[in-house]
């Protein structure tokens, strides 16, 4: 048995709580494109996916639609004792934003929620250097007219263009701070890239409810860190202690590396 993981599992599952619930009714939501490239010596190994932000009054989801999927179909099939030859259930590239990421207005919050097959839920401080506005430059996105600005966020100086028209300070992944939706945004290198592919506003009936999950294990994004390397060099014992089923290793099991060769966030602050 991995003793450093069973010590990760015993220690964030003792502040396991109910989390408060914040819920709020989506009135609108973006499509993004987002491109990454992983490794900044090999301008080839990219990723892209689709990530969709949705955004009501008080406050924002970012998600990606192929995890959230991936996720509910892992956690029904490993309750069912199948996951070892799930049907459809195809590994997901572990090069995407995996993260439920929520931004609270009024209480000036940034809540991250993972899943492993457990959700654990983080709260994040973010701390974006001050934006630099450029409202001489102008670009229409998806037929919005949106104004450019300029910020440094964790080693990456960002151009961003947002629009006031949607009066909401969020944006993709833990952008936002600015008096207007972000509907693009890149790093000066084009190494991360955020592009918006359609916007939908949504009318009664609700399409979609924002809901933080009330049944998250909370910790602290160091601790989770910890917990998620263990796992990806040990996950029998994670599934062994957290859901109580037994699977045998296979012969080739490779634990993956949860490295990466260049992060979306460079420094930590």
């Amino acid at each position: 048995m991995n003793k450093i993981l069973l010590f990760l599992i015993l220690f964030i599952f003792s502040f396991y709580e109910t989390f408060s619930q914040y819920s709020e009714n989506a009135i609108g939501a973006v499509q993004f494109s987002y491109y990454h490239v992983l490794d900044s010596l090999i301008v080839s190994d990219t990723y892209t996916a689709d990530m969709t932000l949705f955004f009501g009054k008080k406050i924002t989801l970012f998600e990606s639609p192929t995890k959230r999927e991936f996720d509910s179909l892992k956690k029904v099939q490993t309750i069912s004792g199948s996951l070892s030859n799930a049907v459809g259930l195809k590994p997901l590239p572990p090069r995407t934003i995996t993260s439920l990421m929520y931004r609270l207005y009024n209480d000036n919050k940034f809540i991250i929620v993972e899943n492993e097959l457990k959700n654990y839920l983080m709260e994040d401080n973010l701390s974006i250097t001050h934006w630099k506005l450029d409202k001489d430059s102008v670009k229409i996105i998806a037929g919005i007219t949106c104004y450019k600005a300029t910020g440094n966020f964790r080693g990456r100086t960002y151009i961003v263009w947002y629009t006031p028209s949607i009066p909401i300070s969020g944006g993709p992944w833990k952008l936002g701070g600015l008096p207007g939706l972000i509907l693009e945004a890149y790093d000066t290198k084009r190494e991360v890239v955020f592009s918006c592919k359609a916007i939908q506003h949504f009318v009664n009936p609700v399409v979609v409810t924002i809901e933080v999950p009330n049944d998250c294990i909370k910790t602290t994004i160091t601790e989770y860190n910890k917990l998620k390397e263990a796992i990806a060099i040990d996950p029998f014992t994670y599934m062994k202690n957290t859901m109580g089923i037994t699977m045998e290793k296979p012969a080739n099991f490779r634990p993956r590396s949860t490295k990466s060769k260049n992060p979306l966030e460079l420094t930590e602050q």
